[in-house]
């Protein structure tokens, strides 16, 4: 064999592999080429926060398309528990609903909403709530005499 056929094929594989690099380089810069990430219809809307007591805050949202919903949530900004979506909401659905359960009362707690396997925060970060403090003893009898006043004709 000539060296001249062996070398040939080495630099037009060579050349094949150098413009096939590039071309993913490229293209991976153009992610929406692609399509890569959570389509516009995926993304939470209408982000609410409701139900917030000293144990427990629920959160709902919409999303244009049927996807399955969760609750990342942690104190601080360590999202370490997670939340299913509420049993009375179909697996898929267009309406979200998490209850986020078992908090410690008068405590900041961060999440992100949840759509099938990503997870979405606010335009600064990640969403924040803080559990209401605990209503016991005391508070609970003034709570009481208010009731009783508001109720008593003048």
């Amino acid at each position: 064999m000539h060296p001249q056929t062996k070398k040939i094929p080495t630099l037009l594989g060579l050349l094949l592999l150098v413009v096939a690099i590039g071309a993913g380089v490229l293209l991976t810069q153009y992610r929406q080429f692609f399509n890569i990430g959570a389509s516009e219809t995926e993304k939470p809307q209408e982000v609410r926060i409701t139900n917030v007591s000293s144990t427990s805050f629920t959160v709902s949202w919409t999303t244009k398309i049927a996807t399955a919903g969760f609750l990342a949530f942690g104190e601080g900004k360590t999202l370490n528990y997670t939340a299913p979506q509420n049993k009375f909401i179909s697996p898929l659905s267009l309406v979200h609903s998490v209850d986020a359960q078992g908090l410690k009362p008068d405590t900041s707690y961060y999440f992100n909403v949840g759509v099938n396997k990503d997870t979405y925060g606010n335009k600064n970060g990640d969403y924040s709530v803080k559990t209401s403090k605990k209503f016991v003893g005391k508070n609970l009898n003034e709570f009481a005499k208010i009731i009783a006043r508001i109720h008593t004709p003048l």
